[in-house]
């Protein structure tokens, strides 16, 4: 089965920043991911070298950087099993930043990935609470979790730029950093990249 369901959640209102462009790819298939991109790792924190994108020229005023991510959904079935693998990943062409000093600024991009890792395994638990999934329903379900999971994200990477304001609020990005760090404490049960489910007969 091969299923792919792409949304990029861009927010470009007149007189208003640029919010951050997030993309989250749903991909039903096989492969390994590319050297293009890096799978979110508890140990790993990104760099500026990381961000390999070219600078959008016409980007708003006051927009230093751009952080995209994909969430990587793949599925196996087997007899009467079906393997989901979820990965959460940084793709480093298609990030950039105008600015290669900040470390303050760099922070708070790195807080746009761990977001969506908690969305990962927000997904992954999702998945996993399906009922009655088999090989007839198995692609409308899933599109509906994904969906649901996919707007939840969207409108909290939303939130999370408006209320920081790209950064510039030192005030709330420090009340977002122990938000996204307790999230992520949260959702440790779904850390792991897998989630297996039965389906029911033909």
């Amino acid at each position: 089965m091969f299923l792919v369901l792409s949304l990029q959640n861009v927010k470009d209102k007149p007189m208003k920043k640029l919010f951050a462009l997030i993309s989250l790819v749903i991909l039903m298939a096989f492969g390994n991911p590319s050297e293009d991109v890096i799978s979110w790792d508890p140990e790993y924190r990104l760099s500026w070298e990381d961000f390999q994108g070219s600078v959008d020229p016409l980007r708003p005023e006051g927009v230093e950087s751009v952080t995209q991510v994909i969430i990587d959904l793949r599925s196996r079935m087997e007899n009467q099993e079906v393997n989901f693998t979820v990965i959460c990943l940084f793709e480093k062409n298609r990030s950039w930043t105008a600015n290669t000093h900040s470390a303050y600024l760099l922070n708070h991009e790195q807080l746009h990935f761990d977001i969506a890792e908690v969305y990962a395994r927000k997904l992954r638990k999702a998945l996993a609470e399906i009922k009655g999934l088999n090989h007839q329903n198995f692609e409308p379900r899933v599109r509906d979790v994904y969906r649901k999971v996919l707007n939840e994200h969207n409108d909290i990477q939303d939130r999370y730029d408006r209320e920081t304001r790209h950064s510039q609020n030192k005030e709330k990005q420090a009340e977002w950093n122990e938000k996204v760090s307790l999230m992520l404490e949260q959702t440790l049960d779904y850390a792991g990249p897998e989630i297996i489910l039965s389906l029911k007969g033909r």
